[in-house]
């Protein structure tokens, strides 16, 4: 820890939710994400380094670490030097990795996937020492066949990064990897640090602006009623028996609205399950938003929140929705990189008679009274509504992503088409929607 406090920043509300989550349930890879970049062919080991290096010098939020004594708030600490934590593999001859048959000490084709899983398993499990510098690790993985494909895993704390944060930070990767094989000079794009966040953040927090707050979040939330069946553990298993007349005449207005449709794929990867729907579905869906003026992602939260209300037989209940939180000081800082999203809850009350146009006007209009609150911290929101300690305030997640990592890494670098970004993450949160 530095000498003094002078020297460190204080952490964002989810920051600190992050933390306490991995020091309670260590060896659980809470929080912890596993970027796995695909580069569809070999590489230069030595020039990748070089520009993980350089992006890791380029930008604050990745030589923070993180440090809470008994008795204060946690903080960050920035380093300006970070050394490397990086080693590297051969997919047909790695020896950590005792459950994959080998023959003859070589690894046969088919199997080096499984090699790589039993790496993403094992590195996940390791805890990362959140006051000790780097708090990064770098596996690169050599398969010698399919053209010598090279495998990149980037493991690290999720309160270091935001999502949108990540895809700059691999851009700028990629980016410098580039002008390294070509021998020239990478200044990348200008940057824009996370430090001035943090300063803002901390005053703000004291500020009138909290009072504001508390009045929005006190009207919006003091008559809720938590519903008894939890998601998980004591939820039903089946839909309610007994009717929900608000939900039922919803359904009713569901089923006019939109045929039934199922998805076309639906599978497990990585301990999620995942689905696709048909292209035309989703055109449908993207039709009716624009005709009614709204968007997809309301739309989405909407039918998330109303499958929620029906399998908990509940008219009223809570969702949370990441927010980007990329807006402070009356500003918007679409670039900056660091952690600046937010998860809020949002209310959902089914009435008798709601249409689900009804419900999508009130839940933007809902999105829209919420932003100049989205820094506000979880802890104070459930003190200001008198919620029993230790008691959530949802058990839910919204996400909503309107393209894939990987599709936005080929839209900002064309010369990369050939990569493939896959991003693993584990929440404390019990049931989590991405889409």
């Amino acid at each position: 820890m530095p000498k003094s406090y002078s020297d460190s920043l204080p952490v964002s509300s989810l920051q600190r939710s992050m933390l306490f989550a991995s020091r309670m349930l260590p060896g659980k890879g809470l929080n912890l994400e596993q970027v796995i970049l695909r580069f569809g062919g070999s590489i230069e080991e030595s020039y990748l380094k070089a520009a993980v290096s350089a992006v890791i010098q380029r930008h604050e939020a990745m030589q923070m670490t993180f440090h809470w004594e008994a008795g204060k708030e946690p903080m960050q600490v920035l380093h300006p030097e970070i050394s490397l934590d990086w080693t590297s593999f051969g997919l047909n001859d790695v020896s950590k990795f005792g459950s994959v048959e080998r023959q003859e000490g070589i690894v046969a084709e088919r199997d080096q996937e499984k090699v790589l899983e039993e790496y993403l398993r094992a590195d996940r499990s390791r805890d990362l020492a959140m006051n000790q510098p780097p708090l990064h690790r770098f596996g690169l993985f050599h398969r010698p066949w399919e053209g010598g494909e090279a495998i990149w895993v980037w493991t690290f704390p999720h309160a270091l990064l935001d999502g949108r944060s990540i895809e700059r930070v691999l851009a700028d990767v990629l980016d410098c990897y580039s002008a390294n094989l070509k021998g020239r000079p990478w200044n990348g794009a200008p940057v824009e640090g996370c430090r001035d966040f943090y300063r803002w953040l901390g005053p703000f927090l004291e500020s009138a602006h909290l009072a504001h707050a508390e009045m929005y979040w006190k009207s919006l939330l003091t008559d809720y009623v938590t519903p008894q069946a939890m998601i998980l553990g004591a939820a039903p298993r089946h839909l309610p028996t007994e009717p929900v007349p608000a939900l039922d005449a919803l359904d009713k207005s569901v089923n006019e609205t939109f045929n039934e449709r199922k998805p076309v794929a639906v599978g497990i990867s990585a301990g999620n399950l995942e689905a696709l729907w048909e292209p035309a579905f989703v055109a449908s869906l993207q039709d009716f938003v624009l005709r009614w003026g709204g968007t997809l992602n309301t739309l989405l939260q909407s039918a998330f929140a109303f499958v929620l209300s029906r399998y908990l037989g509940a008219e009223d209940l809570l969702v949370a929705a990441v927010r980007n939180g990329r807006h402070w000081d009356n500003r918007s800082h679409p670039d900056a990189v660091g952690l600046f999203m937010n998860n809020l809850p949002v209310r959902f009350s089914f009435k008798p008679g709601q249409t689900i146009l009804d419900g999508l006007k009130a839940l933007r209009s809902q999105h829209m009274a919420i932003r100049p609150h989205e820094h506000t911290p979880m802890e104070r929101i459930k003190e200001w509504i008198n919620l029993p300690t230790g008691f959530p305030l949802f058990e839910a997640v919204f996400q909503y992503e309107p393209a894939t990592f990987t599709d936005r890494l080929h839209a900002a670098l064309p010369d990369w088409r050939a990569t493939r970004v896959e991003l693993r993450e584990t929440s404390g949160v019990p049931l989590i929607l991405s889409v």
